[in-house]
């Protein structure tokens, strides 16, 4: 994983690599129902400990901000509809900027609407951040959105060579989003320099972090250029 083989690691180095390395989605959200939308996306920033709790509120605002929801940061999950529980999971998940996001049915209890939210904002991370998800569905038009679809037959695994492409262009702003994702990435970068500065974190894992950002921005940078 990310060059790393995770096969006879220590637990406590497993944990570790699924804090800053993966993130999760599940099917039924596992948002916590006694935290706000923001706490929920907070809390694995501040179990990295990377940033100060100032910092991971502010970015925790921010990410929500990308998925649409900036206006329901003090909202339950009880009150919030179930496409939008999804997206602060989906949001959750981004939270340490992993490279790979592990997904369940992540639109399996949403309505048509959510579910064109949902993988319209999920192609344009990937296009934008270079952010890789790998999901898990049994619905085909979800499944039409991946670059590679990989079916499991019998305990074997297929693969479809040439794969018909979902139209999602007139489902959210990817303008905006790309807006907010520049935004967000800049203020990172600022974010890291102050945890470094205040010994919050060593010179080590800033630069680790640092080069993360600095690789996202030029992977948009080239993709804007290229069109």
């Amino acid at each position: 994983l990310d060059e790393t083989d995770v096969t006879d690691l220590p637990e406590r180095d497993l944990y570790d690599i699924r804090l800053r390395k993966i993130g999760f989605v599940f099917q039924f959200y596992n948002l916590i129902s006694t935290l706000t939308a923001l706490e929920n996306v907070m809390l694995p920033i501040v179990l990295l400990g990377a940033l100060s709790e100032d910092d991971a509120r502010k970015k925790a605002e921010e990410l929500l901000r990308i998925v649409g929801l900036g206006d329901k940061l003090n909202a339950r999950p009880t009150q919030l509809s179930g496409g939008q529980q999804q997206r602060v999971a989906i949001a959750r998940a981004l939270a340490n900027d992993p490279p790979l996001v592990l997904m369940d049915e992540p639109t399996g209890n949403v309505d048509i609407v959510s579910e064109a939210v949902i993988l319209k904002l999920l192609k344009t991370l990937n296009k934008y951040l270079g952010t890789t998800f790998v999901i898990v569905t049994h619905n085909p038009e979800v499944a039409l959105i991946g670059d590679r679809i990989v079916y499991i037959r019998g305990g074997k695994l297929f693969e479809e060579k040439t794969i018909p492409k979902i139209d999602l262009k007139d489902v959210l702003d990817e303008a905006e989003i790309v807006r907010l994702q520049l935004e967000f990435l800049k203020r990172e970068v600022l974010r890291l320099r102050r945890s470094r500065e205040r010994g919050v974190i060593g010179r080590e894992e800033y630069e680790e972090l640092a080069s993360r950002i600095r690789q996202r921005l030029e992977r948009m940078r080239r993709v804007l250029r290229e069109g």
